[in-house]
């Protein structure tokens, strides 16, 4: 990884020397070179940064299926628990009337 130093120095630096061009010489073409190449130094730097947040992307994508895949859930995603029901005590249910009938037998 190239230090922020070294990635907008350079760039700074063509500038730079395009304008102390300009300033000693006056030459304007000379100048648009130095600073035009400044300027696409810094875009390749930017389109290149670009690209390898986007692998970052990738990677944590291929990471979240291959979890999807083990646990059968996304990692962002909160275990559900399982619901507990619990009905009001004396409440009648199927199964209850049908072992209330076989007792009253």
């Amino acid at each position: 990884m190239a230090k922020p130093a070294v990635r907008y120095g350079i760039p700074a630096a063509f500038v730079v020397v395009g304008f102390v061009v300009l300033i000693l010489t006056g030459d304007v073409v000379s100048w648009a070179g130095f600073v035009g190449a400044g300027f696409a130094v810094l875009l390749l730097n930017v389109l290149y940064r670009m690209g390898f947040e986007g692998e970052k992307d990738r990677d944590r994508e291929q990471a979240a299926r291959a979890y999807f895949d083990r646990h059968g859930r996304w990692p962002d995603q909160q275990e559900e628990r399982a619901r507990e029901w619990r009905l009001p005590e004396g409440a009648a249910t199927p199964e209850s009337e049908q072992s209330e009938s076989g007792r009253d037998r």
